[in-house]
């Protein structure tokens, strides 16, 4: 009797344990498992030469951060309609986002006017990959250029748009990725 109390003790403390690890487990390989294929490889070359990245209310390390995030979200985002097999590869040979950070009384912040238009310079590769298994055996170029974006008319055409982060130049790559790789209808 002694040792049925002590067992039915011992397995209801193992259980009281191993269930929220169990569930811990479970859920953290649901975050490790891939989705989808890596849609969208950005490479960022000399940022700290970049035009305009300058931050307005954190740290410059952070600031980049996130407008890279942002950005690489946004072209994920756009590519997710790409069929599976193709990849989009970006690089970023210069950056200048949209308005002028001024400081005022040792705040800075940044000034969105007209005559400083967000700009953005890369080359991009669009490629279709060919798996045997999980091996790449081959890779075919679909469509390849270079381009230097400027949206200089982006604050009349911004009316109507939800006020998020970087939305101008999330719009200007929008309309780039649109004309760039979605079908056109000539007639």
């Amino acid at each position: 009797m002694i040792m049925k109390t002590f067992m039915s003790k011992a397995l209801g403390a193992f259980s009281f344990f191993t269930k929220p690890l169990f569930a811990l487990i479970v859920l953290s390989s649901l975050f490790t498992m891939p989705i989808q294929a890596a849609k969208v490889e950005i490479e960022w070359l000399n940022s700290e030469k970049y035009q305009d990245i300058a931050h307005s209310a954190t740290s410059q390390d952070e600031f980049q951060r996130e407008v890279f995030e942002t950005l690489q979200d946004k072209l994920s985002s756009l590519a997710s309609g790409l069929p599976e097999e193709q990849v989009l590869r970006v690089k970023v040979y210069d950056l200048d986002l949209a308005g002028v950070v001024i400081e005022n009384e040792g705040e800075k912040r940044r000034e969105v006017t007209s005559e400083e238009y967000p700009k953005i310079k890369f080359t991009y590769k669009l490629v279709s990959q060919n798996f045997e298994g999980e091996q790449l055996i081959s890779e075919n170029i679909v469509k390849a250029g270079g381009t230097l974006l400027k949206k200089v008319d982006f604050l009349d055409e911004s009316q109507g748009l939800e006020q998020t982060f970087l939305n101008y130049e999330q719009q200007m790559l929008e309309e780039w990725f649109d004309f760039t790789f979605l079908p056109r209808d000539w007639s």
